[in-house]
């Protein structure tokens, strides 16, 4: 019995150091058609304050780092996540990483501009993220996870997870190489 407990504990503290993310205000009802006018196929202006990893790299390498990790979902037709948006971009659509956020940052705040931040913790990654049309939150969330590094994969599975809530689809459709199909 002992033994089944202490790998209940265990199996508890792994967990808590994974990814946690946690879905804000406003809803996806809207997401598909602003991801479809401003996102697929198309640049997608990065906006990153703060720095998960201040010790470790300046900001503006972790800033790189940061575009060249973040990817839309799978089932989303592609989009490209960059700092620096070619003429293909949608100049009122932004995605926005804020990393130890202060309290009270959530979506709207981020889109408007607000970049409040608190001290970092050593190996503890706080962020919030919103996806933003002409300075309105579309989609937010929160995210927080243990992580000593970029390339720690805990951080990396923070992000794949952030970005697949951040693009989710409504049910309705989904992306399947040749286009959109109607959900089953």
């Amino acid at each position: 019995m002992r033994r089944i407990l202490a790998l209940a504990a265990l199996c508890a503290l792994a967990a808590c150091s994974g990814p946690v993310t946690s879905e804000e205000g406003p809803t996806a009802s809207g997401v598909d058609g602003y991801y479809g006018y401003g996102v697929a196929g198309r640049d997608l202006r990065l906006e990153v304050a703060g720095n998960a990893f201040a010790g470790q790299m300046s900001d503006a390498a972790f800033d790189q780092a940061l575009a060249a990790l973040l990817k839309t979902p799978p089932e989303r037709q592609p989009g490209h996540i960059t700092l620096t948006p070619g003429p293909s971009a949608r100049s009122n659509y932004s995605l926005v990483f804020l990393f130890n956020p202060g309290p009270l940052i959530y979506g709207q705040e981020l889109c408007a501009g607000q970049r409040t931040q608190q001290p970092p913790q050593a190996g503890r990654v706080k962020v919030v993220a919103s996806f933003c049309v002409a300075g309105r939150a579309i989609t937010e969330i929160t995210g927080q996870t243990d992580a000593t590094g970029l390339a720690d994969d805990r951080f990396g599975a923070l992000m794949e997870e952030m970005m697949g809530k951040l693009f989710r689809t409504t049910g309705r459709f989904y992306y399947n190489q040749g286009g959109h199909t109607r959900a089953q």
